[in-house]
């Protein structure tokens, strides 16, 4: 199932053996000069139309993993222990739980904000 601000799923061929074992950094170039492309045709044409016919008129689909930016988030966890050729379960579960954690609070941050700019437009308007 894709996402619903897209079309279709993931590339069966993008998930091949070969692109799961590619290093951090290899993959990181591979998903720079995608994600340059990307944002070159996306926000090019979101400055002169809207979301609703840019995704009506893309030539190529919007996958979920593109959408989410899987590539960055599935990338961020780099445990020193690996580095050192020792593997810690313990570890990348801290790292995982910890980033987790701070999403949900700059997602708690982005909500705070969005309630104290309707009570700031509501004060002003009273004193208007």
């Amino acid at each position: 199932m894709g996402c619903p601000y897209g079309y279709g799923s993931l590339p069966k061929a993008e998930l091949s053996v070969e692109s799961r074992i590619m290093s951090p950094s290899e993959k990181a170039e591979n998903a720079g000069s995608m994600k340059r492309k990307h944002e070159e045709v996306v926000l090019g044409e979101l400055s002169s139309r809207s979301i609703a016919e840019v995704r009506r008129s893309r030539k190529d689909p919007l996958y979920y993993a593109d959408y989410l930016k899987l590539d960055k988030i599935l990338n961020a966890q780099e445990p020193l222990s690996w580095k050192a050729k020792d593997l810690c379960h313990d570890e990348l579960l801290f790292i995982t739980i910890h980033q987790t954690y701070e999403l949900w609070f700059k997602q708690l941050i982005f909500e705070i904000d969005s309630v104290r700019d309707i009570f700031e437009c509501l004060r002003l308007g009273r004193a208007a």
